[in-house]
């Protein structure tokens, strides 16, 4: 299911919103995702495929994936970088202002030989962005050092099911993950 964002400029009426009054809003123009990874600082929105520079919704075009689905995509908490998670089981890391990549996890969930991989289906970083979770499409969930982009150990135990979203406590020391375990598809 995709989510459409459109341009609108101007204010709207929140019914016992701040002060009762008209609040300014701002949105993005032909932007079609299923995922969206908003930098903290609120400067940067990116879609699958696109990000556009806020509040001026300039929309640039980018390949985040080298041409595959976007899985999944989370950003630092300073902002300083951004995961992007694929189909095929890749995590490119990018820079700030995503006109460098910072390198690619590979192989993320190692499929045995004729399998098909395993793709990205939920990212976190840590508060202090030094650890990513990855979460795939088969249940796999691995931890990885961000700074030298290597796996943190064995993947993380889990029921095997698809994990839709990944979230860390504040301090980092706990990730919670979630899915449809047992839910209808549909």
């Amino acid at each position: 299911m995709a989510t459409r964002v459109s341009l609108a400029c101007g204010s709207h009426h929140v019914p016992g919103g701040p002060s009762e009054g008209k609040r300014p809003y701002e949105a993005v123009a032909d932007v079609t995702a299923d995922h969206l990874a908003l930098r903290p600082d609120g400067a940067l929105l990116v879609a699958d495929g696109r990000a556009a520079d806020l509040p001026a919704g300039r929309v640039t075009r980018l390949d985040l994936v080298q041409g595959d689905q976007i899985g999944a995509l989370a950003f630092t908490a300073d902002g300083s970088l951004l995961a992007a998670g694929d189909g095929t089981g890749r995590v490119a890391l990018w820079a700030r202002h995503l006109t460098r990549r910072e390198g690619v996890l590979r192989n993320v969930f190692p499929a045995p030989l004729g399998a098909d991989p395993e793709g990205v289906s939920a990212l976190a970083f840590s508060p202090d962005g030094g650890t990513l979770a990855v979460a795939g499409t088969a249940g796999g969930l691995q931890l990885w050092d961000v700074a030298t982009q290597q796996p943190l150990g064995s993947p993380l135990t889990t029921p095997g099911e698809e994990i839709d979203t990944l979230a860390f406590d504040a301090d980092g020391s706990t990730l919670y993950a979630g899915g449809r375990r047992g839910a209808e598809p549909g």
